[in-house]
């Protein structure tokens, strides 16, 4: 049997805003000053600003569907790349124990049961 590895939640384009900022804020406030996780490749104050800015834009942002998309691809350019690269360094310094990785703000996504 090989051996599972633990991965992060990442937020996808199909999730809420409003969870996508929910999942960057709880990093923010426990990925940095971890001593489980050193030499992160995001600056804390360039997270805290796209966070600010995202947050901004999803209260600037009225629900017609043209500027939810604009919102949206704002989000991919600037956003999402800082939380992939935390979550990239974060699941290769877990040490494939799910308490570490999830001490970081990410989380771990729910394992499918098999019947055999």
């Amino acid at each position: 049997m090989a051996a599972k590895h633990i991965r992060v939640l990442l937020p996808r384009n199909t999730q809420a805003d409003h969870d996508v900022e929910e999942v960057g804020g709880s990093v923010l406030a426990n990925v940095y000053n971890n001593k489980n996780f050193t030499a992160l490749l995001v600056d804390q104050a360039m997270l805290q600003a796209a966070l600010t800015d995202f947050t901004a834009s999803i209260a600037a942002t009225v629900q017609p569907t043209c500027k939810r998309r604009m919102r949206r691809t704002r989000r991919n350019t600037s956003w999402s790349p800082f939380l992939r690269k935390l979550g990239l360094h974060v699941q290769a310094n877990a040490n494939e124990d799910p308490a570490i990785l999830m001490s970081s703000g990410f989380c771990v996504p729910l394992q499918r049961s098999r019947n055999h």
